[in-house]
């Protein structure tokens, strides 16, 4: 059974708060899908806004694009965001520590540092839009996979 619209967007909104409230982006007591869905946030909210550059700075690098978030959502049939990831993981094992030491400077000084990320950050932004309701489609297909993460965190309020 497919759930109503009011339980995703719940979901999505406590791992979104999860996410705005803590530097981590798994959970240990969570599965990989359930992780997998914590890095895609993650790396949508600060890719599309800031960059993969800045995404890495910010030290998401190596949990986010050398772990398995990447083939996840190719799993889940979504189109761009895993073959840009794949990309990006490609330029971060070349310079990885260096972007990485660029920790806490001002985000348009690490994306002139590191050019080689703006088509990617370009293709990104340009696609988002469409792989984000693909996701979210993907989670309430398959539910159950993820509503565990609903009994993760109590929310305040």
């Amino acid at each position: 059974m497919t759930p109503d619209f009011a339980a995703v967007n719940q979901l999505f909104s406590r791992c979104l708060t999860w996410l705005a409230d803590s530097s981590a982006s798994s959970f240990p007591a969570l599965s990989p899908a359930q992780n997998a869905l914590l890095g895609y946030l993650r790396l949508d909210k600060i890719v599309e806004e800031e960059g993969f550059a800045v995404f890495i700075a910010a030290g998401y690098g190596a949990e986010i694009l050398l772990g398995d978030t990447a083939e996840h959502l190719h799993r889940w049939q979504i189109p761009v965001t895993p073959k840009l990831m794949d990309a990006a993981r490609a330029i971060y094992l070349e310079c990885g520590r260096e972007i990485e030491a660029a920790a806490g400077a001002d985000a348009d000084e690490i994306r002139a540092a590191f050019p080689q990320f703006a088509t990617l950050d370009e293709e990104y932004f340009m696609n988002c839009e469409d792989d984000f309701p693909r996701v979210y489609r993907y989670v309430r297909e398959h539910f159950d996979e993820f509503s565990g993460m609903l009994d993760c965190w109590v929310e305040e309020g």
